[in-house]
């Protein structure tokens, strides 16, 4: 899961939430890979949709 600064640190209390909650969530399961979320600070959802599949891309499908 990738996250952006506006989600984590914007003014809007509901993006901060879900990315928190969201983030705790997976910080619990067990990953044999280590990372399961990650930060694309400076970007928004439409400037962070390439780097954050590119990502998955090199971590998931590589495998």
């Amino acid at each position: 899961m990738t996250f952006n600064d506006r989600e984590i640190l914007g003014d809007l209390a509901v993006y901060q939430n879900l990315a928190k909650n969201a983030a705790t969530f997976l910080h619990r399961l067990p990953s044999r890979s280590g990372s399961v979320t990650s930060a694309l600070m400076h970007e928004t959802h439409v400037t962070g949709l390439q780097a954050s599949f590119l990502s998955y891309l090199r971590t998931c499908r590589a495998q």
